[in-house]
Parts: structure tokens; sequence; C-alpha cells
């Protein structure tokens, strides 16, 4: 029962466990080179694979975000670069015909948004929306085929969280405080004393209403925030 990790550059060297009683086989620690084709072959069977890995991106409505290449197969290869969300065509860089081209997209969502290096061939989408989150795939033509994947979230930017207090609620001694926020999604709303938390809710519905309250001594000397974060 063997693996053979070194493989013909390395890149499975201790990184293969293979079951001895199912027969299966695992890569620990994955990196986008072990993305591809595998085949199992059985007498008389044979059954295949096709692994992605997709490098995760996370960024904020309104920012820019870069698809890196990173790899050393640019200089000599034709590059094509699509939405895979929408099975579109984006980019493309044909070198034979000099031809380094955007697309606007399925929907126009793409307008006017995309820059392409034409040195490293690395794509950046510019004043990102929310409609532009997604999975992307990066296609090399050259000496040989190789493929890359993306997972880009886009996260709204998040609405400063509003404190108020109610008279009626306030006795001699306290008064309670309600931190309050409209149409929010995937958030948490945070009470901290200094550094510490005190409290917290939170939201995995789209264009929800949060409110938290606090009570406080008046006598209280300490700093209190509330705080509104999304992942």
């Amino acid at each position: 029962m063997t693996v053979y990790d070194d493989g013909p550059d390395g890149r499975f060297r201790d990184r293969l466990k293979l079951d001895n009683q199912t027969g299966s086989l695992t890569i620990t620690n994955t990196t986008t080179e072990h993305a591809g084709r595998y085949e199992l072959q059985t007498r008389p069977m044979s059954k295949r694979f096709y692994l992605t890995l997709y490098e995760e991106i996370s960024v904020t409505e309104g920012d820019s975000v870069t698809l890196n290449i990173n790899l050393t197969e640019v200089s000599d290869s034709d590059i094509l670069w699509e939405c895979e969300t929408d099975m579109a065509l984006i980019a493309e860089i044909i070198r034979a015909a000099g031809r380094f081209s955007t697309f606007d997209g399925p929907d126009g969502r793409f307008r006017d948004r995309l820059k392409l290096d034409n040195q490293t061939g690395s794509l950046t989408i510019t004043n990102t929306t929310t409609e532009h989150a997604g999975r992307y795939k990066l296609t090399l033509n050259g000496r040989k085929r190789v493929s890359k994947a993306f997972r880009v979230s886009v996260y709204a930017r998040l609405p400063c969280p509003v404190i108020s207090s109610n008279s009626s609620q306030c006795s001699s001694s306290s008064c309670s405080l309600l931190c309050s926020v409209l149409n929010v999604g995937h958030v948490t709303l945070s009470w901290y004393k200094g550094n510490s938390l005190l409290s917290s809710i939170s939201a995995s519905d789209l264009s929800i209403s949060l409110s938290l309250p606090l009570e406080v001594e008046y006598q209280d000397k300490n700093t209190y925030s509330c705080v509104l974060n999304n992942p």
C-alpha cells in the first residue's frame, strides 16, 4: 500500500493519506496547485474526479478587488477570465492577435469596471457592488493548460448604529440606552464596556432591524460603545 507523494514536481510531498480499508485518498493542506483531474482505477471500472480549489477574497462594496494570477507561465500564454457564476467571458489576452480585451458581461454589470494588466494578466474589478460577488475562473493556454478559481464576497458598507435613551425608563440612579440599526443583514450588534464585550445580537437574514438595550448607572465613569460588524 503505497503513496507516491513526490509526484513530478513534489506538490504532493507529505500531503497524501491512503485509507487502507476503503481505498479513499486524502490530500491535506491543499493549494491551488492541487486543482485538476484525478482518476481512480479499479478492475474492471474507473472513476474520475475534478478538483477545484477556490481562492477566497473578501471586499467591501465600493472598493476594488484584484484577482492575481501569481503564476510563472504568463508571458507566453493566452489568458481567459470568466465569471463562472454566469458562465460569461469577461476578459481575455490573445497574444498572437495582440488582443487585450474586457467585456461588460451579460447584464452590463462589469461596464467600465474592469482593468486588465497586460503584463501579469491580473484582473481588477473597480467600484464593486454586491452584484460582483461570485465565482471567477482563470484559464491559461500556453505550453500547458492551467486554471485557477476565485470566490469573491462583497459586503455592503455598514451604517452607523444609533444610540438613544428614553427618559421614561430612567430612574434616579440609572438609565436604559438602546442601540439600533436598520436594514442590515449577516451582522452582529454589540455593546462594549471599554474593550470588554457585554452583550451582542446577530442577524443572518437580509434587510432586518436590530436593537440592543443596555442599563447604565449614572455614577458609572466607564466608556461604553455600540459596535456593528459583519464578516
